[in-house]
């Protein structure tokens, strides 16, 4: 594909990366008013939620077999009561459940806090940052409990056929259970589960003779979207490597701002979580 063909492309990237400070100012407090309705209801939601889970805190300890849970609840008498729940795999999902609601709402509360009185920054509570902060990988537990609304990924979501070429660059862990390549894969994919948003991780597509597996494969309804992230395009052997995948795209129906979401990265440019969010919000919901 000529250079030529992907002007307007880069035209358009160059004026978004050159307003851009000024569209966060002129559209800041309405970011934040929209936040505060999401966050109040995730809120009140994870409080209604709280209330059918059973008392008690999961813990755990190391046996021969695997781990050992219990349920710690207090007594009257101030004293830690411990009971074996391991077989119990329903408690066990749920106070673990309950635990990472309970982190989340005092973010929540802490982020509504912050937006009410303008105070001091808050942390997006995506399933990566409480999972970070509760250090839940030790438990090691079924990734679904702690993902989005708690659903589990849909079968089309689990079973595809996934591009291991290249797998030991793959060091990034994340909150599904997977790792990916890069800090931005794991921002896109945390975000994509935090909206409930069917995706596939470096799936196989067969073109023709061409076999490219994209960073995301999403579905929206009943179509298919492709969103490649491209981190390094102050590199000439790399934007070599995007035209050649872009121009095998727009063959097979796969059109920029259609269902085809480029990001790009390089010469000091980077993608915050806000613009993935805007992306998601804009172009998959």
């Amino acid at each position: 594909m000529a250079l030529t063909a992907l002007t307007p492309l880069f035209r358009q990237q160059h004026y978004y990366e050159t307003i851009k400070s000024k569209i966060d100012l002129k559209y800041s407090s309405l970011r934040y008013s929209r936040y505060y309705r999401s966050s109040y209801c995730t809120y009140q939601r994870n409080k209604k939620e709280l209330r059918k889970l059973p008392d008690g805190r999961l813990d755990y300890r190391n046996g021969k077999n695997g781990r050992i849970f219990y349920r710690q609840t207090i007594q009257r008498n101030g004293k830690t009561k411990s009971k074996g729940i391991t077989r119990n795999k329903d408690a066990v999902s749920k106070l673990a459940r309950k635990r990472f609601l309970k982190k989340q709402l005092k973010i929540l509360n802490n982020n509504l806090d912050f937006l009410t009185k303008k105070g001091a920054s808050f942390v997006t509570p995506t399933a990566g940052n409480i999972l970070s902060l509760i250090g839940s990988d030790r438990f090691e537990l079924d990734r679904s409990l702690f993902t989005g609304s708690g659903h589990a990924l849909s079968e089309w979501s689990k079973n595809y056929e996934r591009d291991m070429t290249h797998s030991e660059h793959n060091v990034i862990p994340t909150s599904l259970g997977i790792r990916v390549k890069s800090k931005i894969e794991k921002d896109i994919l945390e975000n994509l589960l935090d909206y409930d948003i069917e995706f596939r991780y470096e799936m196989i597509h067969y073109f023709g003779r061409d076999i490219i597996a994209p960073d995301f494969t999403i579905r929206v309804g009943d179509e298919l979207v492709i969103w490649e992230h491209f981190g390094r395009m102050d590199d000439q052997g790399y934007v070599k490597v995007f035209l050649y995948k872009l121009d095998i795209y727009i063959k097979n129906g796969f059109i920029p701002g259609k269902n085809l979401i480029l990001t790009f990265e390089g010469g000091g440019q980077y993608l915050s979580s806000n613009e993935i969010r805007a992306i998601i919000e804009s172009k998959l919901l």
